[in-house]
């Protein structure tokens, strides 16, 4: 693994205090961080902190898996936040079945060369990537597209954001911000939302007391028309209204959440695809699907989870210099 990045000796103290407090999160200690919050820390000792937790493996996976990211340079800010078990999950088995989906589309488009070899093809150089890795992006997953030239280095192309309800309006302007900034990489994200009782930790599932309503929305990127300088600049636009999959009484609704492969790999990753090649063709003109059904039940699965015994939780908030 990288190592630290150097940093001036006099500023040293505050990303080593920061990975201090992680540190004692990963052992067990509630009172290390808040569950979330924001730290003022400048890019290079940002860069040295997380050469500290890339250094450790056991808490670069714990990051990883548990701590939302987001540094954005311009603010010389940290933001971060500690997802529930409900959330962690919920975000897990979606995310799982979004990889089964992309995979079933490169298994039935396989081929084989002469020597019998399988034949790479545009949907199984689809590959999760860790968001902990990216800077200025605080989703759940992310996708890139391992296709093009190798100096193609931002190779997002799908994100999934879940919220509580109440954070929807502001995961709804990351998103569009994140697709629209990048020009499409991601060129599609998705937002899921849950009502924000259900996204706590230790609610009994089965209270007819507490509101169920989940929705999802689709944001996709559209490539504007080319001006008289032969420049082309890139949109984001909601692909659907908020959907429902889940009425307030828990009754699911009927549908799918479906992704066209051609949106997912999107306008800005196409110019590396040959879609005349009649397998690629029929790649881009499938789609992935996952049934309203399939997310209540991922849902319903994580509230009961959530009953279980578990670590303890910090729930207070606060932005300071030391996290």
């Amino acid at each position: 693994m990288e190592g630290p990045f150097p940093v001036a000796l006099g500023r040293l103290m505050h990303p080593r205090a920061i990975y201090g407090r992680l540190l004692r999160r990963l052992d067990g200690d509630a009172s290390a961080t808040p569950s979330h919050g924001s730290v003022r820390i400048y890019q290079d000792q940002y860069e040295h902190l997380m050469g500290l937790i890339k250094a450790n493996d056991r808490l670069y996976s714990y990051v990883a898996e548990r701590i939302k990211f987001r540094f954005v340079q311009r603010e010389h800010r940290l933001y971060y936040s500690m997802p529930s078990r409900v959330h962690r999950v919920f975000a897990d088995d979606v995310i799982k079945l979004i990889d089964t989906r992309i995979a079933d589309v490169a298994v039935l488009h396989d081929s084989n060369d002469k020597d019998g070899n399988v034949v790479k093809n545009i949907a199984n150089v689809i590959k999760q990537a860790r968001v902990v890795d990216m800077d200025d992006v605080d989703v759940d997953g992310i996708w890139e597209f391992n296709w093009g030239p190798a100096e193609n280095s931002n190779r997002a192309c799908l994100a999934l954001d879940i919220v509580y309800s109440h954070q929807y309006k502001t995961a709804e302007m990351s998103m569009t911000s994140l697709i629209t900034r990048t020009e499409g990489r991601p060129a599609v994200g998705v937002i899921i939302s849950v009502s924000n009782n259900r996204m706590r930790d230790n609610v009994s599932a089965a209270d007819s007391n507490m509101k169920k309503r989940a929705f999802y929305t689709i944001f996709k990127v559209t490539q504007k028309s080319f001006d008289d300088m032969g420049e082309s600049s890139f949109v984001t636009k909601k692909r659907s209204k908020r959907c429902e999959f889940r009425e307030e009484t828990g009754s699911c609704r009927d549908g799918a959440l479906r992704i066209p492969m051609r949106e997912l790999i999107g306008p800005n990753h196409m110019q590396f695809v040959d879609d005349s090649d009649r397998v690629t063709k029929s790649i881009l003109d499938g789609e992935i699907s996952i049934s309203n059904y399939e997310l209540n039940r991922f849902l319903e699965r994580a509230e009961i989870t959530a009953e279980s015994p578990q670590e303890p939780q910090d729930h207070t908030s606060r932005s300071d210099p030391s996290m």
